[in-house]
C-alpha cells in the first residue's frame, strides 16, 4: 500500500491544496440470481438463494451484524427473507421480502446519532441500496432518492453540508444508484445520469473540480454506473464504457496516469474505454468489467493482486482476466466475482478477513467462497397460476404468482395450454423485470425472466393473456399447466416444489346471439368470422352471400345463409333460424 498512499499525499499537496480524505473501497451491490454480494473496506455481505444474509470481515462497529463486535474471517448468519445488501465503510443496509430496509453498526439512520450492532428497521417501501463510508442512499418503490449520514462534501445532494441523522429526500424518477464515501451518482427513469459531492479530481464528470451540493446532470442514454475513490464509470446503452476522475494509477484505462493532482481537471470529461461492456465496477483504484462475451478485464492498481491474474502489475489499460464471468464487484484492492456456474470467487487484499477464506492473508489467485448453483429451499416452495372464467372470444389474465421463493431472477417457465381452446397473447410483470416469450409446440409457451431484481414474497410474477377462441366448449374448464422451470445461469437448480395449475373456464358462447329477426350485430358477427379464421377453412372475404355493411351488420338474408352455411357445413346452430 506504500505505493498508493506516497502518489495520493504527493497528489494532494500539489497545486491548489485542496484537502482530500484518503478513499475506502466502494460499497455498490451486484447480483446475479438468487446470489448477491456486496463488499467494503473491510467487511462483505452475501445473500444466499434462501434469502439468508451472511457477513464476515472486520466487525469494530458492529458491521456484521450478529450482536457483538468481533471480526470473523468466515461468513455469519444474520438474518432471513433479505433481498438485497450494501455493505458500507462501518456499517451495513439490507433490504427484506416486504421491501422494509435495515441497517446496522453506524450511521444507521434511525434519527438517532448512535450506533446499533443488530439489525434496526428504518423505512418501508424500499427498492434499492448504496452504503458506503458514511452515508447512504436508498431508492424507495416510488422511485424517490432517499440520503442519511455524514455531509461533508455535499454527498447527500441536499443543498447542504450538514450531517443528517434520517433519511432526506433527494430526487425522484430514480432507477440506480452508487454511493461512493464523498460523492453519489444516479440513473433516472429517463436514463439521464446525475452526480453531486466532492469533485477535486473532476470525479463528478462536469468538465470541473468544483464541488457540487446539488445533483447535476452528467450525461444521457446511461444504463448503469459506479463511483470509486474519485473517480466514476458508467456503461451507455450501446454496451461503451466510459471513465472519468482520478487516474493517478490507471484506473481510468486510458492509457495514462494524468488526473492525478487536485485540482487538475484533464479528465474531469467522460472518456470512451471499451466497448461491448455488460457490467462495470469501481473499487479503491482498480476498475473491473465484464464483456458482453462473459470475458473479465481489469486495470489501474494491482500491487495486492485485486487483478486476480496471479501476479501484481498494474496496467493502464484493460487487461482480460478470466472467462465466463457473470458479475463482478471491486472493493478496497480486491475483487468478487460470480462466474456462469453460480460459484462466488474471491482474491485480493485480505486484511481483515473480506476474502472469507478463514485467513487474513492476500490472495492474487481467485479463492472460491461458495460453489455452483446456490440452491433455493425446497420445503414450502411452490408456484401458482390463477383460475379465472371468461367467455368466447375475450382476452384473459392468467396469473402466475410464486409462494415463498424470494430468489427469482434470470429464469425459464413453461405454462401449457390446449391450443384448441385458447391463444396466447402475451406475457408480461409489473415487478421489473423483463419478459422474452414466443409459443413454443404442442402448446407450450416458453417464458425467459431477465431480471436482475427480487421480488416480494406472494408477489404477482408473470400475468400471461390468452384469448379464448371460438373452437372453445362452453361450460368446460380449459387447463393452463405450470410444465417446468429451470434457472438459467445456473442461478439455482430445478426445484422439487408443488405447482398448482391454473385453468380458464368457458362461461357462454356469443356465436349464438342471433336476433329474433335473422339479423347478427357487429360483435356477434366479429367473433362468427373469428371462428372461422380459427378453423382455417373459410375467411370473411370468402362468404359471398354475407356482406358486410360498415356498421358490423348483415341483411336478414345474408344471416339467414350465414346460419344455414354453419349449420350445414359445421353444425353450428346459431339459435332458432326464423322460417
Amino acid at each position: 500500500m506504500k505505493k498508493k498512499i506516497t502518489s495520493f499525499l504527493t497528489a494532494a499537496a500539489m497545486l491548489f491544496a485542496v484537502s482530500v480524505p484518503l478513499c475506502q473501497a466502494e460499497a455498490a451491490t451486484e447480483e446475479y440470481g438468487a446470489l448477491q454480494v456486496s463488499a467494503s473496506s473491510g467487511h462483505t455481505a452475501s445473500i444466499k438463494a434462501d434469502g439468508s444474509l451472511w457477513t464476515w470481515g472486520w466487525n469494530t462497529s458492529g458491521q456484521l451484524g450478529d450482536g457483538t463486535t468481533t471480526s470473523s474471517s468466515t461468513p455469519i448468519k444474520v438474518m432471513d427473507d433479505v433481498v438485497s445488501v450494501s455493505a458500507g465503510d462501518r456499517h451495513t443496509a439490507a433490504i427484506k421480502t416486504d421491501s422494509s430496509l435495515w441497517t446496522w453498526g453506524q450511521h444507521i439512520g434511525n434519527g438517532i446519532n448512535s450506533s446499533s450492532k443488530t439489525p434496526v428497521k428504518v423505512m418501508e417501501d424500499v427498492s434499492n441500496i448504496s452504503a458506503n463510508g458514511e452515508h447512504i442512499a436508498a431508492i424507495k418503490t416510488d422511485g424517490s432518492l432517499w440520503t442519511w449520514g455524514s455531509n461533508q462534501y455535499g454527498q447527500l445532494g441536499d443543498g447542504t453540508k450538514t450531517e443528517r441523522l434520517s433519511p432526506v429526500k433527494v430526487m425522484d424518477n430514480v432507477i440506480s444508484v452508487s454511493a461512493y464515501r464523498y460523492h453519489t451518482a444516479v440513473i433516472k427513469t429517463d436514463g439521464s445520469l446525475w452526480t453531486w459531492g466532492i469533485n477535486a479530481y473532476g470525479a463528478l464528470g462536469n468538465g470541473t473540480t468544483t464541488e457540487s451540493l446539488i445533483p447535476i446532470k452528467v450525461m444521457d442514454d446511461v444504463v448503469s454506473v459506479s463511483a470509486g475513490c474519485f473517480y466514476t464509470a458508467a456503461i451507455k446503452t450501446d454496451g461503451s464504457l466510459w471513465t472519468w476522475g482520478y487516474n493517478n494509477l490507471g484506473q481510468l484505462g486510458n492509457g495514462t496516469t494524468s488526473g492525478g493532482i487536485a485540482g487538475d481537471n484533464s479528465t474531469a470529461n467522460p472518456v470512451k474505454v471499451m466497448d461491448d461492456v455488460v457490467s462495470v465496477s469501481v473499487g479503491d483504484d482498480h476498475t473491473v468489467a465484464i464483456k458482453t462475451d462473459g470475458s473479465l478485464w481489469a486495470w489501474g492498481d494491482n500491487n495486492e493482486g485485486g487483478f486476480g491474474d496471479g501476479n501484481v502489475t498494474d496496467s493502464t489499460v484493460p487487461t482480460q482476466v478470466m472467462d465466463n464471468v457473470s458479475k463482478v464487484f471491486a472493493g478496497f484492492d480486491a475483487t468478487f466475482i460470480i462466474k456462469t456456474d453460480g460459484s462466488l470467487w474471491t482474491w485480493g487484499r485480505n486484511n481483515r478477513g473480506q476474502l472469507g477464506d478463514g485467513t487474513t492473508t492476500y490472495s492474487p489467485v481467485p479463492i472460491m467462497i461458495w460453489g455452483p448453483g446456490p440452491v433455493a429451499p425446497i420445503s414450502g416452495d411452490r408456484f401458482e397460476l390463477a383460475h379465472t372464467t371468461a367467455n368466447i372470444g375475450q382476452e384473459v389474465p392468467v396469473v402466475l404468482s410464486k409462494k415463498g421463493v424470494t430468489g427469482i431472477a434470470s429464469t425459464t417457465f413453461e405454462i401449457g395450454f390446449d391450443p384448441l381452446a385458447l391463444d396466447f397473447v402475451s406475457a408480461e410483470t409489473a415487478s421489473g423485470g423483463m419478459l422474452e416469450s414466443n409459443l413454443v409446440e404442442d402448446g407450450r409457451i416458453k417464458i425467459v425472466w431477465v431480471n436482475s431484481g427480487e421480488l416480494a414474497d406472494d408477489a404477482d410474477l408473470i400475468t400471461l393473456k390468452f384469448r379464448v377462441k371460438s373452437t372453445a366448449q362452453v361450460g368446460t374448464t380449459t387447463p393452463v399447466e405450470f410444465l417446468a422451470h429451470t434457472a438459467t445461469n445456473n442461478a439455482f437448480e430445478d426445484l422439487d416444489f408443488e405447482a398448482v395449475n391454473g385453468s380458464v373456464t368457458i362461461e357462454r358462447g356469443l356465436l349464438g346471439d342471433v336476433n329474433c329477426d335473422g339479423s347478427v350485430d357487429g360483435l356477434d358477427l366479429t367473433l362468427l368470422m373469428q371462428y372461422l379464421v380459427d378453423k382455417a377453412e373459410v375467411t370473411e372475404a370468402g362468404l359471398a352471400n354475407a356482406e358486410v355493411y360498415p356498421d358490423g351488420s348483415i341483411t336478414n338474408k345474408d344471416a339467414l345463409m350465414l346460419a344455414r352455411y354453419l349449420n350445414e357445413e359445421e353444425g353450428i346452430v346459431l339459435g332458432e333460424i326464423p322460417a
